[in-house]
């Protein structure tokens, strides 16, 4: 029993609104609760009803309220925001980090901008990347194995997007 945050999200969250247990589909709006915010995502593709992809959806303020509890937003599609892959592991959703070869090249290559030295670009990209891996799933990831990693629970539901900050923290 989760203790801490907001009660509304609390009751909230893991979910299915709207009739979409068991039928997610793309375009299906979600819901993702955190401490007392709570963010706004649309389904972008659907392997199957446990492995899902979303993203944030854009969302803007139609209040006058400024710092208040009493919001109201107008959502829209964002097509530049990265999608991110979860999936029903053990009754709970979570979020998947893949890594790639190519994604550390790229991190390695983003970094060079911030070094000195490509041996410190080297460094700090390969370290930035790898955070959380084991020293075995880095030894594959060097031979270009694919490493895919169930990350913490996501709580989220399905069938309304909402939208909410919280001011008071």
């Amino acid at each position: 029993m989760k203790l801490y945050g907001s009660l509304n999200n609390r009751f909230d969250e893991n979910h299915y609104f709207n009739g979409t247990l068991g039928n997610v589909q793309v375009g299906t709006y979600a819901t993702e609760y955190l401490w007392s915010d709570r963010h706004a995502y649309e389904v972008t593709k659907v392997i199957d009803q446990g492995h899902l992809f979303i993203r944030r959806l854009k969302a803007i303020r139609t209040d006058s309220y400024g710092m208040s509890d009493s919001q109201s937003y107008r959502y829209e599609s964002n097509p530049d925001a990265v999608p991110e892959e979860i999936v029903l592991s053990k009754g709970k959703w979570r979020r998947v980090r893949r890594y790639t070869k190519e994604g550390l090249d790229k991190a390695i290559e983003c970094s060079k901008e911030d070094c000195k030295t490509e041996e410190a670009a080297i460094r700090w990209g390969t370290f930035a990347y790898c955070r959380g891996l084991t020293q075995k799933q880095k030894e594959r990831l060097m031979n270009g194995k694919e490493i895919v990693k169930r990350e913490s629970e996501i709580n989220i539901s399905f069938g309304i997007a909402d939208e909410h900050y919280d001011y008071s923290f």
